[in-house]
């Protein structure tokens, strides 16, 4: 059975690219591709208007599945159509589909509301029950996915995301990079980052996906954290996000909003899953 990548559409210039780096993500992985869209008027909202609106969206999504379809040998498109809130639909249809990853479009975000844990794309991010991939409006989207960067720190849970990135890795014959985010000013918490930096090393060279040297910097901020892996030209930052359950969990979701919302390559966020 082929896995799913799962996409979510909503017919904008920012899905309309998210959708054409998924169909590559499809082609080398040798994956199905489920279109989502989600129906997000008001239910108090006339019947006809409601009912027009749908026809609509589920023409338009036929005919992009038709076209990826036509441009794309071996490439096969399935669409759904859900009504809701666009953060719960699409992580029920994930769950319901066991998808394989998400790849959802983003505009990044300026000004006050960068700061903001409610913006849609982290909600979705944060629901998923797989892997997301958010790709910014403005990313050229090319064939070549070759190097992903994993950034790698202090904290004893910076290497869960391992095993989904050396699979993925696998998948699409891709190399890693590790970068190591060393702490500014406390030895002991540096060392903690040489120990995580090493375990990682071991393990990617093992699996025969480790790629070039590592890169370090000296500060967790999300800019730099961005800066770097723009400055290494690599194709895709990996980050561990969590969901936020409880106010110690805000601090970890707001800095992964914002390497998420400042990066203009593509972003895979995962979930812990300790090795």
């Amino acid at each position: 059975m082929k896995d799913i990548i799962l996409i979510g559409i909503d017919f904008s210039d920012t899905s309309n690219n998210a959708l054409q780096y998924g169909v590559g993500l499809a082609k080398k992985m040798s994956a199905d591709i489920l279109l989502v869209w989600v129906d997000t008027t008001p239910a108090d909202e006339d019947a006809e208007t409601q009912h027009e609106k749908r026809l609509e969206a589920k023409h338009k999504l036929k005919a992009l599945a038709a076209d990826v379809e036509a441009r794309n040998t071996g490439v096969n498109v399935r669409c759904k159509l859900r009504k809701g809130m666009v953060h719960r639909e699409l992580a029920f249809v994930a769950k319901e589909v066991d998808a394989r990853l998400m790849v959802i479009g983003t505009d990044g975000i300026s000004g006050v509301e960068e700061f903001r844990i409610e913006n849609n794309t982290f909600r979705i991010i944060a629901q998923s029950p797989c892997p997301v991939i958010s790709v910014r409006q403005n990313y050229k989207v090319t064939d070549k996915i070759e190097t992903l960067m994993l950034p790698i720190d202090e904290m004893k849970n910076t290497t869960d995301k391992l095993p989904l990135a050396i699979q993925l890795a696998k998948d699409i014959e891709a190399g890693i990079r590790l970068l190591n985010i060393y702490h500014p000013k406390i030895e002991s918490l540096r060392n903690q980052t040489n120990t995580h930096s090493t375990k990682a090393a071991k393990i990617l060279e093992k699996e025969n996906v480790i790629s070039d040297v590592d890169v370090p910097i000296h500060t967790a901020d999300p800019k730099e954290v961005v800066e770097a892996a723009v400055n290494s030209a690599v194709d895709m930052l990996v980050i561990m996000t969590n969901p936020v359950m409880s106010r110690a969990d805000i601090p970890e979701g707001i800095l992964a909003q914002k390497v998420i919302h400042f990066s203009p390559i593509p972003i895979l966020s995962v979930q812990a899953k300790p090795i």
